[in-house]
């Protein structure tokens, strides 16, 4: 049996990042990217194998949304008003920058 594998929490965003834009539409789903991406990685942000979707259902609910929620609002109404959006294909999609 393991003892208790704790990370630090830029390691859990950026696994948590990576699994939703490679389609993990659940955090069942997360847990196996993550158990994918260790496993083709080797070790892999210091993780050695894969972060358990209970390990994400506690720590989603202590994140304060609310303020990165307002931020993000904030930065596509300035590059709507920038005209700097091109419908649904991001800008890494059309060779921008």
């Amino acid at each position: 049996m393991y003892g208790k594998v704790e990370y630090p929490l830029p390691t859990l965003l950026t696994a948590l990042l990576a699994a939703m834009v490679t389609q993990a539409r659940s955090l069942r789903m997360v847990e196996q990217r993550t158990e994918q991406m260790a496993r083709k990685q080797g070790r892999w942000m210091d993780v050695q194998g894969r972060i358990a979707d209970n390990t994400f259902g506690m720590v989603l609910p202590r994140l304060a949304i609310g303020d990165l929620m307002a931020c993000l609002h904030r930065l596509v109404k300035a590059e709507h008003r920038r005209r700097n959006h091109g419908g649904d294909t991001p800008a890494v999609g059309r060779g921008g920058h």
